[in-house]
């Protein structure tokens, strides 16, 4: 049982911290990148690499939890995104 909630807490942990990652790149792309399609890009591909790298350093590189990881993270990096762009408008 212990087991399950390591590897649940590695998942979580990993989504987490690579849609940060990558919305993180992407608010600093606007000192930076004039275009938001290219912020949108950098910011993504920022998110899939740590992930990438955050499962093949903590789950010994298993490749359904790389599907599982990046998936998410970039379902989190949007609702980032568009809770930035709902902010911004009020």
């Amino acid at each position: 049982m212990l087991i399950y909630f390591t590897i649940f807490s590695v998942f979580v942990f990993s989504v987490i911290m690579s849609a940060i990652v990558g919305f993180l790149v992407y608010q600093t792309g606007y000192r930076f990148l004039p275009s938001t399609v290219i912020r949108h890009i950098l910011g993504i591909g920022v998110a899939v690499l740590i992930g990438c790298l955050m499962t093949n350093l903590l789950l010994f590189g298993i490749w359904y939890f790389y599907v599982a990881v990046i998936g998410v993270a970039i379902i989190l990096y949007i609702v980032f995104i568009k809770s930035s762009i709902n902010t911004e408008q009020r």
